[in-house]
């Protein structure tokens, strides 16, 4: 059974080939890299760390899975037994909220205002209703019937927050984190892995990164923005980013979709309207100093298209490249900031 975060939010891997090496670094000249990888959220992460000191692959890998577990234990749709799933089964009231998932939470109702409510946790009902949640269903076409009772569930505004406790006003309003879940899963290993004297690493979960300091080479480490293409074993790069501090977070809208009639249905879902979003923005990739809001914005700015997100950004002075879908092939768009 899937347990983590992987179908609601398509995030596509932006570095690849990251593999299992644990390193144990005696007496050497010069620094050496360490890589690390194991499963989490129904996906993986991988982590590579530069180091001149020695490094205890098995102890690292321990603590890196023990931020991971914690995030999905408290917040994947999967688990029935998780903080998240628990709120959804309780009736409209106040619950406690553990700090991690209350910052979250948190983020994800701020990117909720942002984006006129574009980007919304409690889109759960409609993801579910059609066939993109906790149970698959390729072609599940709702009726419009079936669209407007699940509407009726899907408002941030049922949702209230405060540190220690978040209430709903509704019985079965759906809290879904998946789009900002791994971003803050990535920021956890990081303040692992820097609490543990390491300052020069990149860290990889389903392909949200953060990197800081410089790579074995003494180069930035470069990430790739992965061509978008339904063959997902067809991976070609869009760009390349070179980055020695930060996070990189991207949203595609092209591998988990179905079509009927002709007509392509993606997983983006429009919580005003209860229909997938028909633009033809293909990937948005997100640069931000935290993973957790790269994570979100890129979700909330794929929902949010072109024309509008790329107003926001500027305004805001984010750093996006987005890739859209034209008669004539794909066409890149970058803030002014990029």
């Amino acid at each position: 059974m899937n347990t983590g975060f992987s179908r609601l939010t398509v995030h596509f891997p932006l570095q690849h080939c990251l593999f299992a090496l644990l390193v144990l670094s005696g007496c050497s000249q010069g620094p050496q890299q360490t890589e690390l990888q194991g499963p989490t959220m129904g996906t993986s992460w991988s982590v590579k760390l530069v180091s001149e000191k020695a490094v205890d692959g098995d102890a690292v890998q321990a603590g890196i899975q023990q931020q991971l577990d914690l995030v999905n234990g408290l917040m994947s749709n999967w688990d029935p037994q998780s903080e998240v799933s628990q709120f959804n089964r309780a009736s409209a009231g106040c619950y406690p909220i553990s700090r991690h998932t209350f910052e979250v939470a948190d983020v994800s109702m701020q990117l909720a205002e942002l984006s006129d409510g574009l980007f919304d946790v409690t889109v759960g009902p409609l993801i579910e209703l059609w066939g993109f949640g906790t149970e698959f269903t390729a072609d599940q076409m709702p009726s419009q019937e079936q669209i407007d009772i699940a509407l009726q569930r899907v408002d941030h505004d049922f949702l209230s927050l405060s540190p220690g406790e978040w209430c709903k006003s509704i019985d079965g309003l759906f809290v879904n984190l998946s789009a900002t879940a791994k971003g803050y899963g990535v920021d956890l290993v990081a303040n692992f892995l820097e609490a543990e004297g390491f300052d020069r690493y990149l860290v990889e979960v389903g392909g949200e990164i953060r990197v800081a300091g410089s790579n074995l080479q003494d180069m930035p480490w470069r990430v790739g923005i992965e061509k978008p293409a339904d063959d997902s074993s067809n991976q070609l790069v869009q760009g390349v980013i070179d980055l020695n501090q930060g996070a990189v977070a991207t949203s595609g809208d092209y591998r988990n979709y179905f079509e009927v009639d002709g007509e392509v249905y993606s997983h983006v879902i429009d919580p005003r309207i209860g229909y997938p979003i028909p633009h033809e923005l293909a990937s948005v990739t997100v640069i931000h100093e935290s993973a957790l809001w790269a994570d979100g914005w890129a979700t909330a700015l794929l929902a949010m298209g072109p024309d509008i997100g790329m107003r926001m950004v500027n305004a805001i002075g984010l750093r996006v490249f987005m890739v859209q879908r034209t008669a004539n092939g794909y066409r890149e768009i970058t803030s002014d900031n990029w």
